[in-house]
């Protein structure tokens, strides 16, 4: 079963698994805007990061003196939601904390994920609580995959878009994914856009620092794509599997980075993370614009 919200512009589909969304249809255009799904290529949509985005070294990190174990992205992707709150055009999802989330993160913590519409545009905001008796560290990021192309057009056709005048500067990774370092100012064409090709990705994607506040996915053909704004993520990734010509592109507005390379990580000293009080409720979010 899926769950639904709509307006005059959009129709937009989520999942119990992880509120995740599945669908964004838009009514105007006649176009799926989310990629769909291929295990040829990568099976999820749009999953939500956290407690941790990224990696850690060999999937291990301690915290005051045991090992713990998470996958990739944290595990709120995995978790069954529950609705709390639903309108016709808004949704709100939670899930908190569980024997099984303890075993790999040994935290109280309430999430949620409100999902609504304004005109063409979906907005998708988080809420982070933190129920319990210490400091709460967290990771948080988002990862929708978006259809390329969305029409009768090609990827190459498309460019990535940026606000005139920033300079973003580009994330680097080592072999297995983690952080090396802050690179140098990546060059932009006509100082705002980057022409897609798939080859960009093939380095397991293309991350961003100082890359403002949205960027968007247009197509020089057909003028259709996305706008997503992101501020408050200090972050932005752009992947599909690399040396691929997979179909779709995900842009990923990020909060906090993978380890460093070559690091055992200790979580209460682990770079880029947010720290939360105790009783303190942390917001954040990002929207889509489909054009």
């Amino acid at each position: 079963m899926l769950y639904t919200i709509e307006n005059e512009f959009l129709r937009v589909a989520l999942a119990p698994r992880g509120g995740e969304l599945r669908s964004i249809y838009g009514k105007k255009t006649g176009i799926e805007y989310l990629w769909q799904g291929d295990e040829l290529y990568w099976a999820d949509r749009s999953p939500i990061l956290f407690p941790i985005c990224g990696r850690l070294p060999e999937r291990r990190y301690t915290y005051r003196g045991k090992t713990y174990e998470m996958g990739l992205h944290g595990f709120v992707q995995d978790m069954t939601v529950s609705v709390t709150e639903q309108a016709a055009d808004a949704i709100t999802l939670s899930v908190s904390d569980t024997p099984e989330t303890r075993a790999q993160y040994p935290f109280a913590f309430g999430f949620s994920v409100r999902y609504s519409l304004q005109g063409s545009t979906l907005f998708v905001d988080f809420t982070v609580k933190n129920t319990g008796d210490e400091e709460l560290i967290f990771g948080l990021g988002a990862h929708p995959g978006f259809n390329l192309p969305l029409s009768d057009d090609a990827a190459e056709d498309y460019d990535i878009c940026f606000s005139t005048g920033v300079a973003p500067r580009e994330l680097l990774f080592g072999p297995n994914a983690l952080f090396v370092a802050v690179g140098q100012e990546y060059e932009l064409t006509d100082g705002y856009r980057i022409p897609f090709t798939h080859r960009l990705l093939d380095d397991d994607g293309l991350f961003f620092t100082d890359m403002g506040d949205e960027a968007a996915l247009i197509s020089r053909k057909t003028g259709h794509g996305v706008r997503l704004s992101f501020a408050g993520f200090p972050y932005l990734g752009f992947w599909h599997p690399g040396k691929t010509d997979a179909p779709f592109l995900c842009i990923e507005p990020w909060e906090s980075l993978p380890s460093y390379e070559k690091t055992k990580e200790d979580l209460a000293s682990k770079p880029f993370m947010k720290r939360l009080s105790v009783g303190g409720t942390y917001q954040n979010g990002y929207s889509i614009e489909i054009l």
